[in-house]
């Protein structure tokens, strides 16, 4: 007979599975693994397999543009997180929510969640997480039409992306850089940025 702790390890094993088909872009399989995952979880009272596998299903219907059944799955996730003190999982899920209603056009809902995820990534210290926030934060301001605001949260942001070693969030931080310089105006300087992205991504 299979141990309990056997069962939660083979619910890892799905879980991590899961997430590495979603990367290669099989969604389908990812899908499957991940919700092999849920269910053993429930089962053995995992609960942060089970916040981890609840995740790793909202972001593949993310993948596939479906916010609002993402959301579905996001929520209760984040729920876990709060309830098992996990405040470096919970950080994340919130600044997955928030890109969530950036994406969705809740512009003002966005803000305020990425404020208080940036709050938390502060407190425990995690200086990716930070970044990513303010980044976020960037592209919330310029589609509100503050653009000066969202200079200051991408430089801001950039800058902690380049000092954990991020070249991909620091490549694509250019990007919304370049993004916000068009919207200032200053065409020259995005042009650079982008130019500047542009060669990170190679």
């Amino acid at each position: 007979f299979r141990t309990l702790r056997d069962r939660q390890q083979e619910a890892r094993s799905l879980s991590a599975c899961g997430t590495l088909h979603l990367l290669m872009g099989h969604h389908s399989l990812a899908q499957d693994y991940c919700e092999r995952a849920l269910a053993l979880c429930r089962a053995t009272g995992d609960q942060q397999g089970e916040a981890r596998s609840l995740y790793t299903l909202s972001r593949i219907l993310c993948a596939h543009g479906d916010l609002v059944r993402a959301r579905e799955y996001l929520l209760p996730a984040l729920n876990i997180t709060q309830e098992t003190g996990d405040r470096y999982r919970e950080a994340y899920y919130r600044l997955e929510l928030g890109n969530h209603y950036y994406r969705l056009g809740d512009y003002l809902a966005a803000r305020e969640l990425l404020e208080q995820t940036k709050a938390i990534f502060l407190q425990i210290n995690e200086t990716r997480g930070h970044g990513y926030a303010l980044v976020d934060l960037c592209l919330v301001h310029h589609a509100l039409g503050d653009d000066h605001m969202a200079l200051d949260y991408c430089t801001r942001g950039r800058d902690l992306l380049h000092t954990v070693g991020d070249r991909w969030g620091e490549a694509g931080c250019l990007q919304h850089l370049g993004l916000v310089m068009e919207g200032l105006g200053d065409l020259d300087s995005a042009t650079d940025v982008y130019a500047q992205a542009s060669v990170m991504n190679q």
